[in-house]
């Protein structure tokens, strides 16, 4: 992820994840991938992040540095990050290809957690719809927040 900072470094994490897990993934619909759909594919897009206070004034505690032989102070904010994952699934497949793509990306999160910069990403949600095909495919529609 040279490079890339933010947002679409948070966007690639997860993309990266789920292609780990075995899940294709691809941070936008490639222009050169018009026309037939020939294997699952999910699309990752960053949906929402909110930031709050994760202690009174962003006061975190203290924490002690065994390496150095100190006590110091911690600072930061709780963020939240809600991801959009488009499913897609080749047409010929139909419902049921997207209902197995729908199915791995379910259990490729709750195998494990995405890291990022040191941290983890606990909360899992995930919601599905079906909607019938698109040029390419069916749009199995899902979608994941964490």
């Amino acid at each position: 992820m040279t490079g890339v900072h933010g947002l679409a470094a948070l966007r690639q994490a997860m993309t990266d994840y789920l292609t780990a897990q075995g899940v294709e993934s691809m941070t936008a619909w490639p222009k050169d991938r018009v026309g037939a759909l020939t294997a699952p594919l999910a699309v990752v897009q960053v949906k929402e992040v909110e930031a709050g206070s994760a202690g009174f004034q962003n006061y975190l505690g203290q924490r002690y540095d065994a390496e150095t032989r100190r006590w110091t102070e911690t600072f930061g904010q709780k963020v939240s990050v809600k991801f959009l994952v488009t499913l897609y699934s080749p047409r010929q497949d139909g419902e049921r290809g997207c209902r197995a793509l729908v199915d791995r990306v379910a259990e490729a999160f709750l195998r494990g957690e995405l890291k990022h910069d040191g941290s983890a990403c606990h909360k899992h949600h995930h919601e599905h719809e079906h909607h019938e095909g698109q040029e390419h495919g069916h749009n199995c529609g899902g979608h994941h927040g964490a």
